[in-house]
């Protein structure tokens, strides 16, 4: 969707963990385009380090996860890479007050930015009586959902069991 609108995109492909062409490519692709702004959201590594070796001056990442599960090297890298990034904007105060209480991050370099969505453009426009009956299910009970990735750290069997008894 976002080439329909004429935005550039650069797929660097990956077949491996690691790839040092990988890396080469993000800064030669920096070099090329020559961006106001590198915002590197989700492949921390290439990004932050690629932007580092390009000597690009404004970077901003995000951070949407806590990064406790992450191994120790990865921890001690970010914190030798996020002091040379402008801005992490992290999702929720949980994560901004774990980076910063485990020096992953300055308090003057991090801003929080929460998740959310406009409630009333996803407001139901169906017939939920007739949509119910349609699928064999009784107005007395509730009906429970999750929008999630399927990956053991957002645990959707966690959601399940609990599920089961709030229904």
């Amino acid at each position: 969707p976002i080439r329909r609108l004429g935005v550039p995109v650069v797929e660097v492909s990956r077949k491996r963990r690691f790839e040092w062409h990988r890396l080469w490519s993000v800064i030669a692709e920096i070099h090329g385009f020559c961006p106001d702004i590198i915002h590197i959201f989700l492949d921390n590594f290439y990004g932050r380090v690629g932007a580092l070796l390009a000597r690009h001056p404004c970077v901003i990442v995000d951070e949407r996860s806590l990064s406790s599960w992450e191994p120790r090297w990865w921890q001690f890298l970010e914190r030798i890479l996020n002091r040379f990034v402008k801005l992490v904007v992290c999702n929720s105060e949980t994560n901004r007050s774990y980076l910063v209480s485990q020096s992953i991050v300055r308090p003057d370099r991090i801003e929080v930015t929460h998740n959310g969505i406009e409630a009333e453009r996803f407001a139901p426009r169906v017939d939920t009586k007739r949509l119910r009956d349609e699928l064999g299910l009784d107005s007395r009970h509730l009906v429970v959902g999750t929008v999630t990735h399927l990956h053991p750290l957002k645990d959707p069997y966690t959601f399940l069991r609990v599920a089961v008894h709030v229904c």
